[in-house]
This record gives structure tokens, sequence and C-alpha cells, in this order.
């Protein structure tokens, strides 16, 4: 039994022991329903239930939604890949009526998305605001969190990144408490109600420090150029301080005391924006005499609800329209697991960057209080950029300590190794990347019968070819054409019937192609200057031990590492892998992980990490690589937008100087998990259907994550 299964039934009994009593009925026809009824047979069983099909189905009855009525004492448990929320949504009306629990495989009890109250009330329309603007005579836009934002989550973690810088300068002077200092002296300030300036702030800074005065300039001057470094515009609230100007209003920008006229028109540039646009600035503290210098004038305020506490705006009817800040959106829209973390610096500066990107836009909330997600660049930057930052962060500070060479293997890492040739040269770690696949390397590691039976077994598991297709593509042979089995499909051949048939009739062709594979493989890799007794660090994924598995079998685990973004139990049993394997994401499978992404959506990860070639299916005859269907990906026009959104968040936290190679992986992985949970994100028809999937080991057809077919490509 392949160790999926063995996973299956493990979980299972963990998770349901206690209801095994009860009346189990379980959701979907697949071969993993199969697996639990017949290797858990002191549950009760009672029935099936699957949308698409009729009768009955492993000896127990399809059951129908009033059937499983008359039955409200049992429980339903989901056993579905894809698609468990699809479901529950389907079915959630009528077992809430009838007290019906419903479960998740993984042992969670399913339950009814609540509405996030809070993300409601934070909806806003920008052509409501645009008719604000148009019935006032002066617009007034808070300048910080209203009309631009900081990468950063708070404003505090500016200080944070000069103590950083400062401490890694050549100064002799100890700033390893500068930002505490820093942000208590302008509490005190502010306490006193006082308008107070930079200079006045690192006055008081350098004489609590025991600094020269000459350090005051510095210290401005540094803050100054760190606040330009991750000032970004809100582009929504820019295109109604221009559509305002357009129509002739007179506009003026509130902005803090402490900056300058020369500081903020400094800001407004780094965020492209023309400081010639405003006809006046106040700072914060005298905002309330303009409304008496302007008595006649009807007054319309933009900025947070922390602007409007300081003032009084009821003066001759002034309008205050909230343009909500990232943080206060992300408060109303994310749970509070990510908090926790909250005191970690580099923890900060991901989240700090994840809602100045994701809620940049005070109107991103569509009507439901969710966020639309339609951008596959967006998805990149947003989602897979820190997933992908913390793994090639901890991965190049290992191979660096360990003095390992990094092995890419293909396709899956294409885009880690183009990273690593443009942002990750500093480590002086050197790279390859490896022309490999599980089915070409699975052919070269064959010696014996034992090793024929081992790759049926494997490559049996989810494959839609015929017999003589599977023979094709897995072992690269043909057979004979008055083979009986020649149409059948493997799926509906036994293993052992199977292993059997083949290694009667075709074992002498299967090792004749796993000599000369082999042969070429170490050619291969001469080529590339590798030696599998040096010390390397293998890269994939998403790894569930089959092409470790094979490579072992070729000499590659002396000194290998193999590094994973995840592993999760497959066709092979992990427990024979030799080698050290290090899963930067955990451990785990769709239906044994709770709350872990990255493990839950390898799936769709799958698809994100693919190269602009094809399937590697081997070596010609000279040794040169072969791919599938000319070489040619085709779903890779689409992916590279994804990309591009990858490469320039770590673009950016490179030119930044943010490495994240200590950071807590469960942290990324929980902001990443915000991408698939349909409370907080609503994903586009179009960028669902961009996870497909082009997998010839598996079938000749197109695919999409629900393993339905988009089209044939061979008739």
């Amino acid at each position: 039994m392949t160790p999926i299964n063995l996973d299956i039934i493990k979980t299972f009994r963990n998770n349901f022991s206690n209801l095994n009593s009860k009346p189990v009925v379980l959701y979907g026809c697949s071969e993993r329903t199969q697996v639990i009824i017949e290797n858990c047979s002191d549950f009760n069983f009672i029935g099936l239930m699957d949308k698409q099909n009729k009768g009955t189905c492993y000896g127990l009855p399809i059951l129908d939604e009033q059937e499983v009525t008359q039955k409200a004492y049992c429980i339903i448990i989901i056993c579905t890949t894809f698609n468990v929320n699809i479901i529950y949504n389907r079915i959630q009306d009528w077992t809430l009526k009838s007290n019906i629990p419903v479960y998740h495989l993984n042992g969670t009890l399913m339950e009814p998305k609540k509405q996030n109250t809070e993300s409601l009330k934070m909806i806003c329309n920008i052509d409501e605001y645009k008719k604000s603007i148009k019935s006032n005579d002066i617009i007034l836009f808070e300048l910080f969190n209203t009309l631009i934002m900081r990468k950063t989550l708070y404003r505090s973690d500016i200080f944070e990144i000069m103590q950083r810088e400062l401490k890694n300068s050549d100064k002799c002077e100890d700033f390893s408490s500068f930002a505490k200092l820093r942000y208590k002296i302008e509490q005190d300030f502010i306490k006193d109600n006082y308008s107070y300036t930079l200079k006045e702030i690192y006055s008081d800074y350098c004489k609590d420090a025991e600094l020269g005065s000459q350090w005051v300039l510095k210290l401005i001057d540094l803050e100054i150029s760190t606040e330009l470094k991750n000032v970004i515009p809100r582009t929504d609230v820019v295109s109604l301080l221009d559509y305002a100007k357009s129509i002739g209003k007179e506009i003026i920008l509130s902005a803090p005391s402490y900056l300058s006229s020369e500081h903020i028109n400094m800001i407004l540039t780094a965020c492209s924006i023309d400081h010639d646009l405003f006809d006046d600035t106040y700072n914060y503290l005298p905002l309330s005499l303009s409304i008496h210098e302007n008595n006649n004038k009807k007054i319309l305020y933009l900025g947070n609800k922390e602007f409007l506490s300081k003032h009084d705006l009821s003066y001759n009817g002034s309008e205050f329209l909230p343009v909500y800040s990232s943080s206060e959106i992300a408060t109303a829209l994310f749970d509070t697991k990510w908090s926790r973390y909250n005191n970690d610096f580099y923890c900060r500066y991901v989240m700090g960057v994840f809602i100045s990107q994701l809620l940049n836009s005070p109107f991103k909330l569509n009507q439901s209080g969710k966020i639309d997600i339609d951008s596959l660049e967006e998805i990149g930057y947003i989602f897979f950029g820190p997933m992908v930052k913390c793994f090639m962060d901890k991965l190049y500070k290992q191979a660096k300590e360990k003095g390992q060479k990094i092995i890419f293997h293909a396709r899956d890492c294409w885009i880690l190794k183009n990273l690593a040739d443009k942002y990750y040269n500093k480590y002086d770690v050197e790279s390859v990347y490896f022309l490999i696949s599980r089915r070409a390397v699975a052919i070269a590691s064959i010696g014996n019968n034992d090793d024929i039976r081992q790759v049926c077994e494997i490559f049996k598991f989810n494959c839609k070819h015929t017999f003589e297709r599977f023979c094709s593509i897995i072992f690269n042979i043909s057979i004979d054409q008055s083979d009986t089995y020649k149409n059948t499909l493997i799926e509906d051949i036994d293993l052992e019937e199977l292993f059997t048939h083949i290694t009667d009739y075709y074992c002498e062709q299967i090792f004749l192609q796993a000599k000369q594979q082999k042969k070429y493989f170490f050619e291969y890799i001469n080529k590339l200057n590798i030696d599998i007794n040096e010390s390397l660090a293998m890269i994939n994924f998403v790894g569930g031990g089959i092409t470790q598995n094979f490579l072992e079998k070729l000499g590659f685990y002396k000194t290998c590492e193999y590094y994973y973004f995840g592993l999760r139990p497959s066709a092979t049993n992990m427990n024979s892998l030799i080698s050290t394997v290090i899963p930067v994401f955990g451990v785990g499978s769709y239906y044994t992980s709770v709350n872990n992404a990255v493990i839950d959506r390898m799936h769709y990860e799958e698809v994100i990490f693919t190269s602009p070639q094809s399937q590697f299916m081997g070596f010609d005859d000279n040794c040169m690589p072969v791919f599938a269907n000319e070489g040619i990906n085709t779903e890779y026009d689409e992916i590279k937008n994804v990309h591009y959104g990858i490469e320039k968040y770590i673009k950016q936290t490179y030119d930044l100087s943010i490495n994240l190679e200590d950071i807590d992986p469960q942290f990324v992985n929980i902001i990443f998990g915000y991408l698939f949970d349909d409370n907080i994100s609503s994903i586009s028809q179009k960028i669902y259907d961009t996870f497909r999937y082009d997998d010839i080991v598996v079938s000749d057809n197109k695919m999409n994550m629900n393993n339905d077919i988009i089209h044939e490509k061979r008739r």
C-alpha cells in the first residue's frame, strides 16, 4: 500500500476514532474513499454522497439529500481533494437545518463562513467620493495613510530600519537603543501637545545619547532618506487628487508638523506627486484655524479616524470622508494569527509590504467586504514573493555555512535559479540548473525487476493512459500491437497484474533503455561539473520523495541534502530515503495538515513553479535533452506574470537589504493562506482558469486543479 493511502487511513482513524459508533456518510467516490471503506471496517459507513454519481459504489448506496436527511443522526465526512469549501457551501443549509455535522478529512468541523461585519463597514465607492469632491469648494487631503503610505507596518519601524543601518555603519557610536529612544522622545512631545520638528527631536536625542551636535543633521538626513525608500502613493486616492484639480477645486495638504516644506516636497516627489497641485499646506495643529479662514467655502476633509478625532469638523457644514488606512482594513479583514509575530521586526516588515500592496486602495473591498484578486502579477508579488524570499534566504544561509553547491531541479526551480543568479551572488555559493524529472530519472535508476515494480507502482497512481501509452511514456518502449492490454486503461489493471505482464514481455527492452539513459545521465552531470561525492543541496519545490528516491539509487545520497518548500506522503516510501530532508514549510498532506497553506495548496503552487520549457523526458542518442510537446510550455505565457511579481518582491527586499533567513516560516504560511481564504479573498474565474497543468506522465490531456479535462491534445 502506498504511503499516501497509509496516510489517509492513519489520518482518518486519528481524527474520527471517537465517532466510529455513529453512522457515517462519506462525500465523494474517489479512490481515497475506497481506501477508507476497505481499511476502516470497524466504522459504521451507511452510504456515500456524490453529485456526479448514482446507484451504488464500493458496495454502499449513493444517497441523496432527502435520504441523508432522514438519517439525521449521522455525520458527513468530505473525502474529496479539491473544492471542499464549495461542496460544504452546497450542502450547508440542509445539514445545518437537520443538525448533521460535516467534517473535513483533516478532522476540522466545517462551519459556515461568518460575514465579516467589520470589513463591511469599510466598503467605499470611489465614484461617491468624486461626487462629494464636486459638491465642495476646498478639498483637504491628509498626507500619510491617506494620500501616501509607508511599506512598513508601523511608522516606528522606520526607526528600526535606521537603527540597523546605523549599527552596520563604521561609526564607533552605540546605536543599539536608537529606535526605542527615538520613539520615546517623539511620544513625549506628543503628550505635551507640542508642535515639534525633526531638529528638536534629534537635538534631544543627541543630548540623551551623549552624541555631538554634528549628529543632528546626519540623523535627520538618515530619517528622510529612509522615509523616501519606504513611501508609496495610494494610487486611487492620488487619482481623486488629480480629479479635484481637474475640476478647479482648491486643494490643501495636511502634513505632520515635524516635516519641513522641503521634506514634504521630497516625499511627494518620491511618490510621483507634483507638489504644485496643492494651493496650500497646513500641519496638523493649526488646521482648525483654516476652517475659520475659509468660512464662506465648503470644505471636504479626506483622512483617517485619527485625523477625525483631532479636529472639530462641524463648523460651517464641513464634510469628512474616511480614507481607511491599510492597517485599519487589515485589522478588520484578517484573523489575529499573524499578530502573534508582531515582536519580530522582519515579520512586521513582511506584513507591512503585504498590506501596503494588497490594501493600497481604500476602495479595494468589494460589496461582500472581501478583496477581489484578479491580477497574476499581484499574486506573485503579494503572496508568493514572501514565500520564495523566506525559502531562498534560509537555503543560502545554510548552503553557505555547509559549503554546499546548490542544484536547482527542473522545472520547479527555474524561477529560483533565475533569482539566484541576479540577487544571491553575494553568498559566493555555486548553483546549477539541473534538467531532471521523476520520469527521466526513474528509467535511469532501473537495475532489476524490483525497480520495475516500483516504477509501475508510482506511475500507475492517478494515471489516465492506456497500457500502450503508459509503456511509451513511462518506460520509453513500444509494445506488441497484438498485446491484449494495448487499449486497457492503466487504472483498470491491478498493480500485480501490470507488473507481471510488463516483466514477462518487456523486461529486456526496459533494461536496455535504463542502461542507455543511465549512461547519458552521467555524461550530462559531468558536463554540469557535478560530482555526486561533493556536498550538494538538492532543491525541489514539492517533494514526496519520488525523485529523491530514484536519485539516491544513482548515488546522490552520501553528501546530499534535499531542500523542499514542503513534503507530502506520495507513492513511495519516504522511510526508505537515505539523505537528510529539509522541508522549510513543514511536512503533511491535504488530509493531515491543518492551517498550513503551503502544504494544502501545493497543487496550485506547483502550477506556478514552472518554466518556459515543457517536461523533461530524458536524453536522445546524442545525449541531448528531450522535452515533451516540442519543448514548449504553453501555460508559461500566463504564469510568467506571477514570476514577474515574485521577482519584483525579491528585488525590492534585496535593494533594502531585508533578509528573512531567521523568520518563522509559519508566519509566511499564514499570510500566504489569505490568498485562498474565501472569507477574505475573492479570486476571479480568470485566475482560477490559470491553475491548469500539462503533465504528460499522467495524461495526454490538459487538466485543471479539479482533475477535469480542459481540452484534448490527441484524438
